[in-house]
């Protein structure tokens, strides 16, 4: 229980006692409100303060797996892992319309090839802190290497696209390029059909990037 500065009603004593780990390391507080005489205050307390650190260790443990099991450690983003277990069930993630933005990271092979694969996982965090800021609410997710899929229900199509043009923009204050596909619809939306067709806009808008380096370079750089 937490108050600031004045004692909750009804609050006439309160014992206390730090919850530590097996590393001797703060994870609690353990107390009784109003205890009796004769029923033993810290004695009490640290009879089941064990109990309490262990299930407090086995809580944060728990935690971490699923953490593990469903968000990309480099991005912060869901991973894969979740993607393919929301994916059933964003048929039903919206009320009027969805939204599939699928995006690609250019250069992420040629980065890790020239810099070294700490720049690409700057290129890749980078990349999904714009995400991140700019499409806050959807469900984002990295996917692959240099692959992000978002979903974001019930969103004008317009607004849609303002946010992705927005986010190429401001990647692109940061000297990283994206490729983007969207599809946008508020009919029956088959969520396949839907990733699909933005995922085949993603990569019309990868090889226009790339065409217009071969124009400026004269030559085709390997996409990445």
């Amino acid at each position: 229980m937490l108050f600031d500065g004045k004692a909750p009603t009804g609050l006439a004593g309160l014992t206390a006692i730090p919850l530590v780990d097996v590393g001797g390391s703060l994870c609690g507080i353990l107390a009784v409100e109003n205890p009796t005489r004769g029923e033993g205050g810290c004695s009490m307390l640290r009879s089941v303060s064990y109990s309490f650190s262990m299930l407090c260790q086995n809580l944060c443990g728990y935690i971490t797996v699923i953490a593990k099991g469903e968000i990309d450690a480099l991005t912060g983003l869901f991973n894969r892992n979740r993607f393919e277990h929301d994916l059933p069930g964003l048929s039903g993630a919206y009320a009027d319309s969805l939204a599939c933005v699928y995006i690609d990271t250019n250069g992420l092979r040629e980065t890790n090839n020239t810099h070294g694969h700490h720049a690409g996982d700057k290129l890749l965090r980078d990349t999904a802190g714009e995400i991140q800021r700019w499409f806050k609410g959807a469900y984002s997710y990295r996917i692959g290497g240099d692959e992000f899929v978002l979903f974001i229900p019930d969103m004008p199509r317009e607004a849609v696209l303002h946010l992705c043009k927005s986010l190429e923009s401001s990647l692109i204050s940061k000297d990283i390029y994206i490729s983007v596909g969207m599809h946008w619809s508020d009919r029956a939306i088959d969520i396949d059909s839907l990733m699909k067709t933005a995922e085949n806009r993603m990569y019309a808008s990868k090889r226009e990037y790339y065409d217009k380096l071969k124009i400026s370079d004269g030559q085709r750089q390997p996409l990445g």
